[in-house]
């Protein structure tokens, strides 16, 4: 007898509801899956959008790894001849601290096109660094004390950003606004900045500390200990009110929040368990208990990657929370080219990234060679003794001297407006003339100091 005549039909489809009905009865999260499981610790987790990116114990020195939800690609993406820790990402870059000259300075990585670049070298500690483009925000022990710092990833500098007698750690940065725990009042609380004015203000000072804000646009969510213990609490910019997510009687530590969803680490059931709360119907709900820790959760959109201890070392969990929307909230704004400062270049609308600004001379703009033969896709050679750059690609060959009012294309001279010069030790050509030797146009954008190149 099968099963459908053994059961009456009405029984049978009550049977499917009721299964139905505890399928989706599962809280948000509940279930959770490996993402990371080696035989060393995987510590730290910062997921952004498609990419998740972690400190890993594997070899000899810890690395930095990422990896991408939609391809499954996994990637070493640090060296491995010193130790690299703290990471975080937006999705877009990758930022992590690396003890190579035994300090601990600032790197960071561009994924698209997998380049690293070295933002601090000034022999002092650096710490907790947190990207969003097209900010870097770190703690700076260069005074003696913890001061925050910013580096600029358009324009390439780095400015103070908060530099009191008392020390200034573990900053959160979200579009212009950056935030940190302050002991300027002999205990922790919450200041930020405004990265763009530099203008300074405070968020929370309360009676007791507050420590590890996280921002997210105008939401910022943190520790508070006004119960002699570590809650969660939330401070809306906007509305300029503080309100508590969590306040169970263990400790609940390091939130973060995306879109509408905060996470934390919870000590309510004798062991470090990872609990959210949804801020639009403002229900709690448990993501992983297991019988031993899960630590150090990070949220984008409706992933929750977090740290596991129950083989005895740590390794990645991912939870997929429903009715969460799987885009991040969070991903880094668009930027609007105009409103960057200085000259800029884009070539079929993307953005040439410069070592030296470009100048203008007598209204003609130039630009470091090494940057314009990347972005035209030619060769470039440079002869120190006589100063000559030539470039050759798509069937040309252009010759410059450095201070001549001339060049060669294919061997026939050509009036310069302005020639090649060096500035800050690089050698800058005329972008106007060398784009439209290899057929390129150009389109000058006065309103946004702007240079439009296209093929």
């Amino acid at each position: 007898m099968t099963v459908r005549q053994k059961f009456p039909r009405k029984l049978h489809m009550l049977l499917v509801l009721v299964l139905v009905a505890i399928l989706f009865s599962v809280p948000a999260g509940a279930s959770s899956v490996y993402l990371v499981d080696k035989q060393k610790d995987q510590k730290f987790p910062a997921v952004a959008g498609d990419v998740v990116v972690w400190e890993d114990h594997l070899g000899d020195n810890p690395s930095i790894y990422l990896h991408k939800f939609s391809t499954g690609e996994t990637k070493m993406i640090s060296s491995d001849n010193s130790s690299q820790y703290a990471p975080h990402t937006d999705g877009k870059y990758v930022v992590w601290v690396d003890t190579a000259d035994s300090k601990g300075d600032i790197y960071l990585y561009e994924i698209e096109n997998g380049t690293t670049t070295r933002i601090t070298q000034l022999g002092s500690e650096q710490r907790q660094p947190k990207v969003h483009f097209p900010w870097v925000v770190w703690s700076d022990n260069r005074s003696g004390k913890w001061d925050i710092y910013a580096y600029n990833i358009t324009d390439k500098t780095t400015k103070l950003v908060a530099g009191h007698s008392a020390d200034q750690v573990t900053p959160t940065v979200s579009g212009d606004r950056v935030v940190w725990a302050d002991y300027r009042n002999i205990k922790w609380d919450l200041y930020g900045a405004d990265l763009k004015t530099g203008k300074e203000f405070a968020v929370v000072v309360a009676a007791r500390d507050q420590i590890n804000p996280h921002l997210q646009g105008d939401l910022l969510v943190y520790q508070d200990n006004g119960e002699q213990r570590w809650n969660i609490h939330l401070y809306d910019f906007k509305a300029n009110e503080r309100s508590v997510i969590c306040g169970e009687q263990r400790n609940q530590e390091y939130p973060q929040i995306s879109g509408q969803i905060v996470v934390w680490q919870d000590f309510r059931n004798q062991n470090w368990d990872v609990y959210g709360y949804n801020l639009q119907t403002k229900k709690e709900f448990a993501i992983s208990t297991e019988q031993r820790h899960q630590a150090r959760p990070s949220i984008s959109g409706n992933r929750v990657v977090f740290m596991d201890d129950r083989n005895l070392r740590e390794d990645l969990f991912l939870a997929v929370l429903a009715d969460v929307p799987a885009a991040p909230d969070d991903s880094p704004a668009p930027i609007d080219i105009g409103e960057l400062p200085g000259i800029k270049i884009t070539v079929n609308g993307k953005l040439v990234d410069t070592d030296v600004a470009p100048i203008m001379d007598a209204g003609r703009v130039l630009v470091p060679i090494r940057a314009v033969s990347d972005a035209l896709g030619v060769n470039v050679s440079w002869m120190k003794e006589t100063q000559q750059i030539t470039l050759i690609g798509k069937g040309k060959q252009v010759e410059l001297v450095v201070g001549q009012d001339f060049a060669l294309v294919d061997g026939v001279h050509h009036k310069l407006d302005v020639p090649a010069k060096i500035v800050d030790g690089r050698t800058l050509v005329p972008m106007r003339f060398v784009s439209q030797a290899f057929g390129a146009g150009v389109n000058w954008v006065g309103q946004k100091q702007l240079v439009e190149i296209t093929w």
